[in-house]
């Protein structure tokens, strides 16, 4: 927001209405260019992650719905970052992307709100150990110690649906909310 109002309520309401920042005129072009360097960031994570998290829950409905209608395997897991540290020098996005390729094309990798999740299509416990040390080979590979710096959940399908009636009645919308609940803490 760019005004000549200087009252405290005008810069609060203007907050409270979604502006990212108020900046006084007159300024000077370095001014504005320092606070959209600064935004930039910030807004194109936004972005990403917002169509990240409608294209995650949508991806994971077709797995879950697919798995369950050919009986096969499906490993989802979430890595949050816990350092603030490794998400200043590792933008969330760009560990996204480092790790959209070291997996198979039929993998998925989304980012939300400091989450990683990937869903791995075909994927059982043993096959889930060959990614895991990929992603832990990986993340050394960039100064990431992941038993340290990332916290790990994991969701077999189907053997961490505990209410088999679920996976009998095909109810893949509500495994996928076990699934998301479980991983990604979004019951707290």
């Amino acid at each position: 927001m760019m005004s000549m109002e200087r009252k405290k309520e005008s810069v609060l309401k203007c907050i409270d209405l979604g502006a990212k920042d108020y900046l006084l005129k007159p300024f000077d072009k370095e001014t504005l260019i320092s606070r959209i360097e600064r935004f930039y960031h910030v807004l194109l994570r936004e972005q990403v992650e917002d169509t990240d998290l409608k294209d995650l829950d949508n991806t994971l409905l077709l797995e879950v719905d697919r798995a369950n209608r050919a009986g096969t395997s499906l490993t989802v897991l979430s890595l949050k970052i816990k350092s603030q540290n490794i998400l200043k020098r590792n933008n969330i996005i760009a560990l996204k992307n480092n790790l959209k390729k070291i997996l198979r094309k039929l993998d998925n990798v989304y980012a939300y709100n400091g989450y990683l999740v990937l869903i791995l299509p075909l994927t059982n416990k043993d096959g889930f150990e060959v990614v895991k040390n990929k992603i832990v080979h990986n993340f050394n590979q960039i100064g990431i110690s992941f038993s340290e710096e990332i916290n790990l959940k994991i969701f077999f399908y189907p053997d961490d649906v505990h209410q088999k009636e679920l996976i009998n009645n095909y109810n893949s919308n509500a495994i996928k909310d076990l699934i998301l609940n479980k991983l990604m803490d979004t019951n707290k």
